[in-house]
């Protein structure tokens, strides 16, 4: 009896048991911030040392609405990946996109609008998954200084009446946000305004009002607050 058990153990601990949940087969590479019509290159990289099989669909969604807004669809030869090798979807940002090859030459397809944008590799592998911002770039100065700040804006309101005053020779607009962490666009910088938070007026409460110095010296205090520097003004589109 004894023997019988004692070989029922054995094999059940050659049986191989299903992935530690914390073991990587894929690593997914993104940018956080693009700007309108730029690609959107997407890539997966088999890190086991195996060959493995990656989902069969992509999907790019919304991030408020939840809706499709493209897909690729692989085959089922470019589904198997071996060590180290990768899949690559380059998204041209056309809106109802459903492969990965680009727009034909004079085909003139709408793409997607500025905003907060959701890619899933693998819909069962939630590390698989990366929120991504499509919008614009700007640079302020601050009166008296020489200082600069780099924002990104993922809302059309915001982004049509920075690119107004970047134009402008009288630029009359304060420019606010809440402040976030680092970003990588403004390395300067140990924190940013978060890209779906920024409004631009002509008056803010004195409460808010700061150089960009002076929240840097205090920003854990400034996190999460509403920064409206009275002296900002949009020097230029892009960085």
């Amino acid at each position: 009896m004894r023997k019988l058990l004692a070989a029922t153990v054995l094999a059940a601990s050659l049986v191989p048991g299903p992935a530690s949940a914390e073991e990587r087969v894929f690593e997914l590479h993104l940018k956080r911030h693009h700007r309108p019509g730029a690609p959107v290159i997407a890539v997966v990289q088999n890190v086991s040392d195996t060959g493995q099989r990656i989902g069969p669909t992509w999907t790019i969604t919304h991030a408020k609405s939840g809706e499709v807004v493209a897909q690729n669809h692989w085959t089922r030869r470019e589904r198997r990946l071996a060590p180290g090798e990768t899949a690559v979807w380059e998204w041209d940002q056309r809106e109802g996109s459903y492969s990965s090859e680009p727009s034909p030459p004079g085909e003139d397809e709408e793409r997607v609008r500025p905003g907060g944008y959701v890619l899933t590799a693998d819909e069962e592998d939630p590390r698989l998954t990366r929120r991504f911002q499509i919008g614009r770039f700007f640079t302020l100065g601050f009166e008296g200084r020489d200082d600069t700040f780099v924002v990104f804006s993922n809302e059309r309101r915001a982004i049509r009446a920075m690119r107004a005053e970047a134009r402008a020779e009288d630029k009359t607009l304060i420019v606010s946000g809440i402040v976030r962490g680092r970003a990588p666009y403004n390395r300067e910088w140990s924190y940013s305004m978060g890209p779906g938070s920024i409004v631009l007026g002509e008056v803010f409460v004195e409460v808010c009002d700061a150089s960009p110095r002076y929240v840097e010296r205090r920003r854990k205090s400034w996190l999460g607050e509403r920064w409206c520097p009275w002296s900002s003004y949009v020097v230029k589109t892009g960085r």
